[in-house]
């Protein structure tokens, strides 16, 4: 038996099962009751679908279709020809395959993604809003391309993009309004990742054993967009020399991506070497910066890059990041640079001027360190200022008016 329903408003609860009533043809209108579908479902008009439909047969539709209830119950096949199906933020989507052969989705959620199997055709379209602070996981199992030229796009959340998702065919996944971390490192996969007004965040905070790694892209594009990234400041490539390994992006195909800075988190080992570092690597190829980071988005990790102020700059066209030290941060960084290993500086001026300028110690200054674990050579701890008269040490503790004691050098340090 097949019922054949024409526009109408319909309330009754029906059960599809197969034997006796093989299918429910509709044709749009409103259907508020439930739906037992073990058997065929169809619509070729507008419908609005307020009840809950589950089981196991199938469901093929060719028009637009409100869902505004949970139809996570339903685990057969949704096939889409054309139209387009919207869920709104009292419903949820169909809990089976979703084969998107015509039109588009448009799903928005106040809870985190916990839907998957979205299979886009050639030209179609998901669209993801979440109306909630919580953390979205997308990968190949939420959606996948069967074709070309179609669109996974997210909106207005926390979205960790967990793998590539691409088919090396020429798709999109968009992320707008959203703040995007990232799962892997390969997205060569021949998809168009786009960001619109959001942050790619790379950051890892934690202070002990920040891992930096080169994210590959074949086409990443950025719009009003900004990166957020690791420093981790390292040994140069000459003794006592520091440089910088950073979070890098890779573009194999379009040039023209430009980035805004976002949050930089910089951890690693101080020395006080007072030269500019440099990065080991670009931050970017074939994007650039625009503009310079902002101090107020730069992050210090604790215990690790405490003992100086530093101006952090655009360098290499806008490819990369420079950082220098511009002064100490407190009556403790003479005594931290006394408590640390292998090559190091303490170096302070005055301001051009005539002007006397005191650094006073904070505590007695204790062992002066010497090599490094390993190290042979001996260990060097470099204390200089630019004017014998204007700059001078002070062993008087200012905050209990008592002196203090300078350095007790340890053997295997000049």
């Amino acid at each position: 038996l097949t019922i054949d329903v024409k526009n109408n408003t319909i309330s009754e609860d029906l059960t599809i099962d197969g034997v006796d009533i093989s299918e429910l043809k509709l044709a749009g209108g409103t259907y508020s009751g439930n739906i037992v579908n073990n058997g065929t479902v169809t619509n070729t008009g507008a419908l609005d679908l307020s009840g809950q439909m589950t089981g196991s047969g199938s469901f093929d539709n060719s028009a637009n279709m409100n869902v505004s209830a949970d139809q996570s119950g339903f685990e057969g096949p949704y096939t889409q020809s054309k139209g387009n199906l919207v869920v709104t933020n009292t419903g949820t989507i169909f809990g089976g395959d979703k084969n998107i052969d015509g039109g588009t989705v448009s799903v928005t959620s106040n809870s985190a993604i916990d839907y998957g199997n979205v299979h886009l055709g050639s030209g179609t379209k998901l669209t993801h809003t979440s109306q909630a602070g919580v953390d979205n996981t997308v990968n190949k199992s939420t959606v996948d391309f069967k074709g070309s030229n179609a669109t996974a796009e997210f909106i207005s959340g926390n979205y960790n993009l967990a793998e590539k998702i691409g088919n090396n065919k020429a798709n999109n996944v968009v992320f707008k309004d959203s703040n995007v971390t990232l799962g892997s490192t390969d997205y060569k996969d021949g998809a168009t990742y786009k960001l619109s007004n959001s942050d790619l965040n790379l950051i890892e905070t934690i202070d002990e054993g920040v891992q930096t790694n080169n994210y590959e892209f074949d086409n990443l594009t950025a719009d009003n967009s900004t990166l957020s990234f690791n420093v981790k400041i390292v040994d140069g490539a000459t003794p006592g020399s520091k440089a910088l390994e950073t979070d890098r992006i890779t573009i194999t195909n379009n040039s023209g991506t430009q980035f805004k800075f976002g949050n930089i988190y910089i951890t690693g080992e101080e020395n006080g070497n007072p030269d500019t570092y440099d990065t080991l690597n670009n931050v970017l190829t074939n994007a650039t910066f625009v503009g310079n980071p902002d101090e107020d988005k730069i992050t210090y990790a604790t215990g690790a890059t405490t003992s100086w102020n530093y101006e952090v700059s655009s360098a290499n066209g806008g490819h990369s990041i420079s950082m220098t030290v511009t002064d100490h941060t407190d009556a403790n960084t003479l005594y931290k640079m006394n408590d640390t290993e292998g090559i190091r500086f303490f170096q302070f001026s005055d301001d051009g001027t005539d002007k006397r300028e005191v650094y006073h110690i904070d505590q007695s200054l204790g062992e002066t360190k010497g090599p490094r674990d390993g190290e042979t050579d001996p260990a060097i701890f470099n204390v200089s200022g630019h004017s014998r008269d204007n700059n001078i040490i002070s062993g008087l503790i200012e905050s209990t008016n008592t002196k203090g004691s300078f350095f007790d050098i340890e053997e295997g340090t000049n």
